[in-house]
């Protein structure tokens, strides 16, 4: 499993290189990269099948992952979410996002860790060099973090193919590999955007509600509040922002308010508590528990990791 790239394929990488404990988290001056379809050109780090039983613990990687289960199933736990892939499910990780994975049975998993374009992020001697980035698709295109496409799918066979050609051992493998993954991507973001909502007001009108979770974290936010906000009725909004989202209005409120409170935790002098309040939570130690299950750090744990990073910078 930690097979390192050959030259022909850019940039060397052992699955050690490329992966980091959770603990050591830092997002300090996070670059944010937006992309167009037309620059998305993957470069293949790793590229492997495995069977056995899919577990690692909390963790980050450095570029992305793409994984498809093809026997069993695995739970991925994520963003403070937690998925059952089954067979047939597919899960794309993004660098520095906190996750793990957790099985009970042998299951059968393909991997595929990889750069989305050979400037993105700006390479360097090694991965390990790598400053914590994020990438966002131009023109409102997005990845999916999660599809479930059954057993027999055909992008299956064209993920299985990725792992072929990298596994080759022709001068031809490692545009191959590269060719065939960015067949895969497209095909998921196409997906995602014709399961994306079908009326363009609809999607401005998610935007709206997206600006006024930002501009009142730190307030209560509800359902009925932002439905109201935006002129849909509470039942549509509930619908309409999940098919949006991916995610529960809650689910998504809890995310942007662990994001704003990291921001607030490296970069200011306010103690725990006050930091707290400012993303709606008034009870620290409720806070505390919520940052934790989506971050598996505490917010001193995460501030001290933050900090630790500055003064070595």
């Amino acid at each position: 499993m930690a097979k390192r790239t050959r030259s022909t394929r850019g940039v060397h990488a052992a699955a050690g290189e490329i992966q980091r404990d959770a603990a050591s988290l830092s997002l300090k001056g996070l670059k944010t990269y937006r992309v167009a379809l037309d620059r998305i050109h993957p470069v293949v780090r790793i590229a492997h099948g495995h069977v056995g039983r899919l577990n690692i613990s909390s963790r980050f990687i450095l570029d992305h992952e793409l994984v498809a289960i093809t026997k069993g199933q695995a739970v991925l736990e994520m963003d403070g979410l937690s998925v059952t892939l089954r067979r047939g499910g597919v899960a794309l990780i993004r660098p520095f996002v906190v996750h793990r994975f957790v099985s009970t049975e042998d299951n059968g998993h393909v991997g595929i860790h990889f750069d989305l374009a050979a400037d993105v992020p700006v390479i360097r001697d090694s991965p390990r060099d790598y400053p914590p980035y994020r990438v966002d698709l131009t023109r409102g295109h997005a990845f999916p973090t999660v599809v479930h496409l059954g057993a027999a799918h055909r992008l299956l066979g064209q993920i299985d193919s990725v792992v072929k050609a990298f596994e080759s051992e022709d001068e031809f493998a490692g545009p191959e590999a590269s060719s065939a993954l960015l067949s895969v991507l497209l095909w998921l973001i196409r997906h995602e955007s014709t399961a994306a909502l079908p009326k363009s007001g609809h999607m401005v009108r998610m935007r709206r509600a997206a600006a006024y979770v930002e501009e009142h974290l730190d307030a209560p936010l509800s359902p009925g509040e932002l439905a109201t906000h935006i002129g849909l009725s509470e039942s549509h909004f509930r619908r309409v922002f999940r098919e949006w989202a991916g995610q529960s209005l809650m689910q998504y409120v809890t995310e942007r308010r662990v994001a704003r409170a990291r921001q607030l935790l490296a970069g200011s002098d306010r103690t725990v508590q006050a930091i707290g309040r400012l993303v709606g939570y008034e009870d620290p130690f409720h806070f505390s528990r919520v940052f934790r299950r989506v971050d598996g750090l505490s917010p001193t744990e995460f501030r001290r990791i933050a900090r630790a990073g500055e003064s070595t910078a």
